[in-house]
């Protein structure tokens, strides 16, 4: 995804912020189509093979900045990307990334929370599940500040463009967090897919 942050900022009107999306590895809660949710789930043998795939895809990708979600699953994506760079991406540790939080539905199966929001007759858009879940509405709004951020703080830098990279959650994705496609729906996001 390519974003104007010219338009933004102001600061370099010709610049554009490049960012590329990338989705942890699978996890184990994957497997059993299980909403993992903010637990502290890690990459099953898969997910770090398909992480260690999309490391060697990146290996020589020129990016400024690498920014991952706080949960373990988007740690151990990251740590295999840096580990096959000749020099390694500082990266930012940013909650914003989180997937969907599924309060009292995480360990269930994926789509009880939906299921939830018909009964109730309410939008899955905006329903909030028990425990303190979140709606996609509360997932995108998290998501914009983050593109928002990510925009306003690459155009203040001395330099006037960005490749930023991003390791994050198949449900952020599904949120769209880009105000630019904000009328667009995002692809399924596959584990350690790219999206940009």
């Amino acid at each position: 995804m390519a974003l104007d942050r010219g338009a933004v900022c102001g600061r370099h009107p010709e610049a554009v912020v490049e960012v590329w999306i990338c989705r942890h590895g699978e996890t184990s809660e994957n497997q059993t189509r299980t909403a993992a949710g903010w637990n502290t789930g890690e990459l099953s043998a898969a997910g770090v093979e398909q992480a260690r795939q999309l490391a060697t895809r990146l290996r020589d990708e020129g990016f400024d900045a690498m920014y991952v979600s706080d949960l373990r699953r988007t740690e151990m994506t990251a740590q295999q990307i840096d580990a096959v760079r000749k020099i390694p991406l500082e990266w930012v540790s940013d909650s914003r990334l989180r997937e969907k939080g599924a309060g009292a539905n995480e360990g269930k199966p994926i789509g009880i929370s939906e299921g939830q929001a018909r009964r109730q007759g309410i939008s899955a858009r905006i329903f909030r599940p028990a425990g303190g879940g979140e709606s996609w509405e509360d997932v995108a709004t998290r998501a914009r500040s983050f593109v928002r951020f990510l925009v306003r703080s690459s155009a203040l830098s001395p330099r006037p463009h960005g490749r930023n990279l991003v390791i994050t959650h198949g449900g952020w994705i599904k949120a769209n967090p880009c105000p630019l496609i904000a009328c667009l729906t995002a692809p399924p996001a596959h584990s350690c897919s790219i999206t940009y």
